[in-house]
């Protein structure tokens, strides 16, 4: 783990090096939030933002935005170093946002949109599907701050570990004569295949615990023959303790846009539900092993 970054300048000519001083720690913060609403790529690549300061229950999410595989992210900002209040704030945004349907985290991102430097939305599933198929959902968070204490990582570590969507985004500024250059540190869960941290990893860690539950609930091969049968679809996603398989986006005959998707859960010793959502409706089975 980095915990400190040095950059110098160079002489061309020379190659003498000068390090670069951190900038005051009060220019960083002040800038960061609307340096990051005009330059978004700073965050994810081809992120686009959908709302900024936007109300949920319990607060206000600082950024709000959809990534390049069209996933809605939430990205909580601190113009300081991020401490545990941090990760349990975005964990309380992002599942109060995974909550909501799709139809309503269409409408509040219209709603908020157009506002403070972000682009306006007027109609969602329009924006949406002519950049992407599947679903915004399930929620990712992104925590974002200058460093983050032991507590803070220790807790993401933790939580990327068993699946959940979560990383750590750090920046840190360097007076370079007028200029201040802004370095960034992304931290996620390693990903043994690769040694870089993203979300493979979190998918990876998901799927061996979903293997590990159907092996102890004694239904493996009933759910490698259900996965057979149905994994078809535009995306896939792994929880804990299944697969949500996401399809195509269909036109309903009133005109609506709905995404359909079904899902396998290891639902328990020898039982495996399948919750198929066709449009509007949603149809559940459950197959045994015995």
């Amino acid at each position: 783990m980095m915990t400190d970054i040095g950059i110098w300048g160079i002489d061309r000519d020379s190659r003498a090096g000068t390090k670069l001083d951190l900038a005051k720690r009060v220019e960083t913060e002040e800038m960061l939030e609307d340096v990051l609403v005009a330059n978004p790529n700073m965050l994810m690549r081809r992120l686009q933002l959908v709302g900024r300061q936007v109300p949920v229950e319990t607060g206000y999410v600082d950024l709000l935005g959809i990534d390049d595989e069209g996933r809605l992210t939430v990205f909580e900002l601190k113009r300081e170093k991020l401490t545990r209040k941090a990760v349990a704030q975005v964990l309380d945004y992002g599942s109060y946002l995974e909550d909501l349907s799709e139809s309503e985290l269409a409408t509040l991102i219209v709603e908020e949109s157009g506002n403070n430097g972000i682009d306006e939305i007027t109609d969602f599933d329009e924006w949406y599907a002519s950049q992407w198929e599947g679903s915004i959902k399930p929620v990712q968070m992104v925590l974002v701050g200058l460093g983050a204490d032991a507590n803070a990582r220790r807790m993401v570590d933790y939580l990327a570990e068993r699946g959940v969507d979560i990383g750590i985004v750090t920046f840190h500024g360097y007076a370079h004569g007028d200029a201040m250059l802004l370095a960034r540190q992304v931290q996620t869960a390693d990903d043994p295949r690769t040694g870089s941290g993203g979300r493979i990893s979190n998918q990876k860690a998901a799927e061996q615990e979903m293997h590990r539950k159907a092996d102890e609930y004694g239904v493996a091969k009933l759910l490698q023959d259900v996965r057979k049968s149905l994994d078809y679809s535009v995306k896939s996603y792994y929880t804990k303790t299944g697969i949500t398989y996401l399809q195509r986006t269909i036109i309903l005959p009133d005109d609506a846009h709905v995404r359909t998707s079904h899902s396998v859960k290891v639902d328990g010793p020898g039982k495996i539900r399948i919750i198929f959502s066709p449009g509007p409706s949603i149809f559940a089975m459950i197959c045994s092993s015995s």
